[in-house]
């Protein structure tokens, strides 16, 4: 029997079935690493990948350069877009294609590498930084005062002195600032400085203040204190110049040829104040020739010790005058007296009330005949003081006091003071050199006539020039 033979398709199948086997297995290989890459970088301006695809079958088709390790791990979230990413990448898909500034693109060889999402990256990205407010060194390491404004600035300096809602702060950049205390929110001041609370509770030692507390370190113990029972701040708790301050004034005037005149005067001031006390000695003199012979000899000296009882009402225990004006017939005039005072403005303005009773006794140089050469009376003194900071380098200081003489009312005298200053130098070790205007006026009821039946004037007006150096 003759057997039939085999078909082409019969023969030809176990061929096609190997090169359908090959051509399969060429596909997954080609295929799958693009698949790869495609999971690792999806598509879309806002597409977000929670989970990555099985590794196993990945890993046997990876080229030589990739390691597993390199590949997203299985369930793993990679991140989640924020909504101002998905808005910049919409921006970027409305663009025109190609690269943009700050957007790298890999090279080919690169590419076979799949592309993986750095977390960390994100969330950096999405720290916000925290704004440190800057703060001075600490009181103990540091030799400067510290202040802080209410506008956030810092200023460093020097504490002269604060009273009444007012400090003064001297910096060497903006020189002395006036400033209001309530301004103030943060003080740092490690020098010895003087506290006053209240009426009588007075510390002193390097202080710290924050918000409404300030700590003052007294010995080694820290002291807490409200800040609304601060009443004043006095340096000079390690020197006892720091206490001290005034005004030395002196003018001069010289002529020569058909009058030969020369003149001299001095209207100066110095003062002690510590948080509680203060104490103040003025003097104001003028001598003067004409032609040779003395034409003005005149002194004044008035020593006041106030003691502060609440921030602005103050006791003078003790005020003593003394005056003499040949002049004027007076020889000598002496005027013990005590009272109280009281400031109405504080600061830039200054006003201040005062009253005071006494004794004055004078010694007349020289009396008509059968009258006496002395006078004794009761005193009463009514006195205001003000002082106004007009500008920065200008400064206007004016008094006027009335004096009651009892049971002989022609003693009654009346004195006003002004001086304008004007700054010339400013900054200097010593103090600032100013240039000093000043108007005064003196007036005397009835003056005694002397023994030649002369009555001086009643008034006396003198404007004077001339230098002062305040400290």
């Amino acid at each position: 029997m003759v057997r039939p033979m085999p078909s082409l398709c019969t023969q030809c199948r176990p061929f096609l079935r190997g090169l359908s086997i090959a051509i399969a297995f060429g596909f997954v290989t080609i295929v799958r690493p693009a698949a790869a890459e495609e999971v690792a970088n999806p598509p879309g301006p806002a597409t977000s990948i929670a989970s990555a695809p099985s590794t196993d079958r990945l890993e046997k088709s990876l080229p030589p350069s990739v390691e597993p390790a390199d590949l997203p791990v299985q369930d793993s979230k990679v991140r989640e877009l924020s909504e101002e990413e998905n808005e910049e990448r919409a921006d970027a898909s409305s663009e025109e294609p190609g690269p943009k500034p700050g957007i790298s693109i890999s090279s080919s060889s690169d590419q076979s590498k799949p592309a993986i999402a750095d977390p960390s990256a994100d969330n950096k990205k999405k720290k916000r930084l925290e704004l440190v407010p800057w703060r001075p060194p600490p009181p103990a390491t540091d030799r400067w005062d510290w202040i802080q404004l209410s506008s956030g600035e810092w200023l460093k300096g020097t504490i002269e002195r604060m009273r009444d809602d007012e400090i003064e702060f001297d910096s060497d950049e903006l020189d002395t600032l006036d400033l209001d205390w309530e301004d103030v929110v943060q003080l740092r001041s490690p020098r010895r400085n003087v506290y006053r609370f209240g009426q009588f509770l007075v510390v002193r030692g390097p202080a710290v203040m924050e918000g409404r507390v300030l700590t003052v370190m007294v010995g080694e113990v820290k002291q807490e204190f409200p800040r609304e029972d601060l009443t004043a701040i006095v340096p000079g708790a390690d020197q006892e110049w720091d206490y001290w301050s005034g005004n030395i004034n002196v003018s001069a005037n010289y002529r020569s040829g058909n009058t030969d005149q020369s003149q001299y005067g001095t209207q100066s001031w110095i003062r002690r104040e510590t948080a509680r006390n203060r104490a103040r000695f003025d003097v104001t003199g003028n001598y003067g020739k004409l032609n040779g012979e003395k034409n003005e000899d005149s002194v004044r000296t008035n020593l006041k010790w106030d003691i502060y009882w609440s921030r602005n009402f103050y006791i003078t225990p003790a005020n003593f005058e003394s005056f003499r004006d040949g002049f004027s017939n007076i020889q000598l005039r002496l005027t013990p007296s005590a009272g109280i005072g009281y400031h109405i403005l504080r600061g830039k303005q200054d006003l201040e009330v005062e009253a005071l009773v006494g004794y004055q006794g004078t010694q007349f140089g020289s009396v008509v005949e059968g009258e006496s050469e002395t006078a004794q009376n009761a005193s009463l003194t009514l006195g205001v003081m003000s002082s106004w900071e007009l500008t920065k380098r200008v400064d206007f200081d004016a008094s006027y006091r009335l004096m009651v003489t009892v049971p002989d009312v022609g003693d009654t005298s009346h004195m006003l003071v002004t001086m304008l200053s004007i700054e010339l130098i400013g900054g200097m070790s010593l103090g600032d050199l100013d240039l000093d205007i000043g108007f005064n006026l003196e007036r005397i009821r009835e003056p005694q006539a002397d023994e030649f039946g002369e009555v001086p004037k009643k008034n006396d007006y003198r404007l004077t020039l001339g230098l002062g150096l305040e400290f």
